[in-house]
């Protein structure tokens, strides 16, 4: 997981400012994360990752499995779009 942040941070600081420190990670997953998922659960876990030395580290002891309303509380005060709409707004400015 901390590689995927690096590179999200990597391409998203040409666009905004953002803090390592200040982020928080989710990972989401279910029967869509592969093609050998076939019904798998809907699942999510916040993933804390400590930024040092340039650089995002993460192990298990920080990965938190949450249920889909810890979720929600969790990103609803960010009001955030929908991810289909975002997705078009990202192939759109070619990110």
């Amino acid at each position: 997981m901390a590689r995927v942040a690096e590179a999200f941070m990597e391409k998203m600081r040409l666009y905004a400012p953002l803090s390592a420190e200040d982020m928080v990670w989710f990972a989401h997953h279910g029967e869509f994360s592969s093609p050998d998922a076939f019904g798998a659960p809907e699942t999510f876990t916040r993933v804390e990752m400590v930024f040092r030395e340039g650089r995002f580290h993460d192990d298990l002891s920080g990965h938190h499995l949450l249920t889909p309303d810890e979720v929600r509380d969790h990103v609803a005060p960010l009001q955030l779009h929908p991810a289909p709409e975002v997705l078009t707004e990202l192939q759109s400015a070619r990110i």
